[in-house]
């Protein structure tokens, strides 16, 4: 089985700005979403031992269209989170995690927190990036999700979501592997 992956966040750094919502599509051989493992996740502490709380940058959240007032309210704890995140991962008998820009960004921050917080990581898991896969296949002005879906007419209208991007990657990943 393979997930699809995808989070926001509220900046770069992995400890010091927060995970705000985390996609995992659950995908069989034949590509099609057999289960969905999505979350808000609400602030939570830095690692350094101080009770200071992540951050979130403005310009992130602007990107995402998410508030801290959103996370706090629809968002669970971080440790709630991965524990179902790590129970969605060997339920389905996830292999292979996939994602646009997720060898980079998305898989250290998620295998962060869940070795922080589930004594869990998906380092040990195969990795595929469909950003690497359209450098290796296409010459293209840009490589961002958002230009290879227009270059492929892929339609995302849920754009700069975890959710949205799981299932424009999911397009993306299939024109790719074939």
């Amino acid at each position: 089985m393979k997930g699809i992956l995808d989070i926001e966040t509220g900046g770069f750094s992995i400890t010091k700005n927060g995970v705000c919502e985390i996609c995992l599509l659950a995908v069989n051989q034949d590509n099609e979403i057999v289960d969905t493992f999505h979350t808000f996740i609400k602030p939570y502490t830095r690692e350094d031992g101080s009770d200071e709380l992540v951050s979130y940058k403005d310009d992130a959240m602007a990107i995402n269209g998410l508030t801290v007032d959103r996370l706090i309210e629809e968002g669970v704890e971080v440790v709630e989170a991965m524990q179902n995140l790590k129970n969605f991962i060997i339920t389905h008998g996830i292999e292979v995690v996939i994602g646009h820009n997720s060898n980079a960004f998305d898989i250290p921050r998620v295998d962060y927190l869940l070795n922080r917080f589930a004594n869990f990581g998906i380092d040990l898991l195969a990795k595929l990036d469909t950003m690497l896969m359209a450098k290796s296949k296409h010459k293209l002005p840009s490589y961002k999700l958002e230009a290879l879906c227009e270059h492929f007419g892929i339609i995302n209208d849920d754009a700069h979501t975890a959710f949205g991007d799981t299932k424009a990657t999911l397009k993306l990943f299939v024109i790719l592997n074939n």
